[in-house]
């Protein structure tokens, strides 16, 4: 279970990605691009350490939006990065699943298995515990949000993660 690309990237077209966002917003998405590929020294790409650090995601979770958005490649290019964004900032709730999917697949199998998430889960900051309709506060582990999560099963493909 490596911190690879996985294979079940976001499906959507570059043109349709842009399009999410206004000229003056792809101006200044061009200009941090161009911003953060330069302090990294190839300033075609954004590299992993530039990525992490502008993103400020913890641990498996930066390296992971890093590998869906580089897409196998050696950083994360101005397209990836404008449709990545397009993705989890404009992207409908299929969109932003398919990218959370992609994330959690941590070995591109097309399958989150129990291990991958409880490896994600571990290194997402917790939040304040939830309240029940009553107002009791809920406190859920990890290990019941995984349980619940899989209901049973070995894994979840990406119709059922999520649902």
């Amino acid at each position: 279970m490596g911190i690879g690309p996985s294979q079940q990237e976001p499906r959507v077209s570059s043109s349709t990605l842009d399009s999410r966002f206004d000229e003056r917003e792809l101006g200044y998405l061009r200009e941090s691009f161009r911003d953060l590929a330069a302090r990294g020294g190839d300033k075609r790409y954004i590299d992993a350490g530039t990525f992490r650090r502008a993103f400020d995601l913890p641990g498996l979770v930066g390296d992971r939006l890093f590998a869906v958005f580089s897409r196998g490649q050696p950083g994360v290019d101005l397209s990836a990065f404008v449709g990545g964004l397009a993705i989890g900032l404009r992207g409908d709730a299929f969109e932003a699943r398919a990218l959370l999917f992609a994330m959690f697949d941590l070995d591109g199998d097309g399958q989150v298995t129990a291990t991958e998430l409880r490896a994600m889960l571990n290194h997402v900051p917790s939040r304040a515990a939830p309240r029940s309709p009553t107002g009791d506060v809920t406190k859920l582990t990890n290990e019941d949000l995984v349980e619940e999560a899989l209901e049973g099963r070995d894994a979840l493909d990406e119709a059922a993660f999520g649902s």
